[in-house]
């Protein structure tokens, strides 16, 4: 057993957060999360794991960790502002021929306009200035974003 959040053991391999557990490997995880604060640190941690194992420089591990906390913030922010109770944010990662290749989706009310916006919409044009490739849309019933990081190491 290792701790991985305060008062919560979990079996190696998985953390607890929020909603769901998350399966992780040297390679490839995913994770449902509560659409909540917490959750943002949890899966930036994982995620730049998961990078920093698949052989990216600490630079480049700092813009992912910029790049996943702007894309879960978002829907954490928006995705569920019609709703009484926060829905959840799904993730899904993976090192592949030496990319981090990375999904965030949520089943909230998309990409619609919002004129009371706590934000000063620079998040999407940061993500597409620090991935190497980036796109998002409505996906099933939410919004989907998709990011990957060329890695700097030999990949896995």
């Amino acid at each position: 057993m290792r701790r991985v959040a305060p008062g919560l053991l979990c079996p190696k391999g998985s953390f607890w957060v929020g909603v769901g557990v998350m399966a992780a490997d040297d390679v490839a995880f995913a994770g449902e999360f509560r659409a909540e604060p917490a959750s943002v640190p949890a899966i930036r941690q994982a995620v730049v794991g998961l990078a920093r194992r698949g052989g990216a420089s600490a630079e480049r591990c700092a813009e992912v960790a910029i790049a996943v906390s702007e894309a879960v913030t978002n829907a954490v922010v928006h995705a569920y502002i019609e709703t009484a109770e926060p829905g959840t944010v799904r993730v899904t990662a993976a090192v592949l021929s030496g990319e981090l290749r990375l999904t965030i989706a949520d089943h909230g009310r998309g990409m619609l306009p919002r004129t009371d916006s706590p934000g000063l919409g620079l998040g999407m044009p940061l993500i597409s200035d620090l991935a190497t490739s980036f796109e998002f849309g409505d996906g099933d019933g939410g919004t989907v974003l998709r990011m990957s990081f060329a890695l700097d190491g030999p990949g896995v």
